[in-house]
């Protein structure tokens, strides 16, 4: 009978394959934002293929990589019969077999930043495989490099600072800003560095810094140094300035004016007692003639006109400089008066108003 039984078993197994057991196991294991879901199948036949298939001997796991560093990673599977092939999902990356266990993942180009989900397979020569998924993330945590920095500087007052700064990173730069001297700099989104307005002598200290797209960032600082005499450039505080001095200018000579006025002498004529007598001004002696060199009773000499040179006699109408006290005709001096504006002997500023 149990012959019999056998005979049966042999006779069927061949033609209904799908009676023997097959094999397929998961495993799965949590790292990172995502499970990673590893399995390994057997679709083989027991009855006429290998029962064994790839494991993986060093168990993929999530990466994390900065941007720009090339990325490379391990990964060992072991067969009886050996690992034939590997396999990867995602086109920005590589696998290259070492050995009949070994094979390296590697980054073709520059990865940009970002989360990227990767499938490998590990493959024996009867196909089945054992497969793994995992996460790689690139990302940015390095600050711009400065190319051309801010550099330290003298110019004269009223000169103006324009520096143009470079900065270089993998990711865009996002965003240049001065730090502690924003009241007397600027600088703009292309990194030009700028005064906003006149620069007082002495030393003044800026500091830059520069920011990425992922808020990594760096500074850069240097000192300005102004020499030379301050002087307003600004056309209001120069007009201002112009108005307020000629307004004080213009008090001053009214007040001088009017001190002048008060105190200088009036001219008074030589009196003449009666026809044919004249009195003189310092003694009081009625003295005869029309032309007399001096007073017969003092002995004082009348003086001689500063404009026409002659003498001025007594009971002639006269006037005097109210700062050199010289004498002159009335007609005379009213008449230089009209032309030249000054005292024809100590050329002093002279008016009409100072000595009438």
């Amino acid at each position: 009978m149990i012959p019999f039984l056998l005979l049966i078993v042999c006779f069927l197994f061949p033609i209904f394959p799908s009676l023997y057991p097959t094999s397929e196991y998961f495993v799965i294991s949590g790292q990172g934002t995502k499970p990673n879901i590893d399995f390994c199948t057997n679709s083989a036949d027991l009855a006429m293929g290998s029962p064994f298939r790839p494991v993986w001997f060093i168990q993929p796991t999530d990466q994390f990589v900065e941007l720009g560093v090339g990325f490379s990673m391990e990964l060992r599977a072991s067969d009886p019969d050996g690992v034939d092939d590997w396999w990867i999902s995602s086109g920005l990356f590589s696998i290259t077999p070492i050995d009949a266990s070994t094979a390296i993942v590697r980054n073709i180009s520059l990865v940009l930043v970002g989360v990227y989900d990767v499938e490998v397979r590990a493959f024996n020569p009867s196909n089945d495989y054992c497969s793994a998924r995992f996460l790689i993330t690139v990302q940015d945590t390095t600050a711009p490099v400065f190319v051309t920095a801010p550099e330290s500087e003298t110019i004269q007052y009223g000169e103006s600072v324009n520096q143009l700064l470079v900065a270089e990173d993998l990711s865009d730069i996002d965003d240049w800003e001065i730090t502690n001297n924003n009241y007397y700099f600027s600088i703009n989104y292309y990194g030009r560095l700028q005064n906003r307005r006149t620069l007082s002598v002495g030393r003044h200290s800026v500091t830059v810094r520069v920011t990425d797209e992922y808020d990594n960032s760096r500074s850069a600082s240097c000192t300005i140094t102004v020499t030379g005499t301050p002087f307003p450039s600004n056309p209001l505080f120069l007009a201002g300035y112009a108005v307020t001095i000629v307004f004080i200018l213009l008090v001053c000579i009214l007040l001088l004016i009017r001190s002048r006025r008060d105190s200088s002498p009036r001219s008074e004529p030589v009196t003449r007692s009666k026809r044919g007598v004249y009195q003189c001004q310092d003694c009081g002696l009625d003295i005869q003639g029309r032309r007399i060199g001096k007073c017969p009773g003092c002995g004082v000499k009348p003086g001689q006109c500063i404009v026409c040179h002659t003498t001025v006699e007594i009971g002639e109408m006269y006037l005097n400089c109210p700062h050199c006290q010289k004498l002159a005709h009335r007609s005379h001096l009213l008449e230089w008066l009209k032309v030249k504006g000054v005292c024809p002997f100590c050329q002093r500023r002279l008016r009409k108003s100072d000595v009438v």
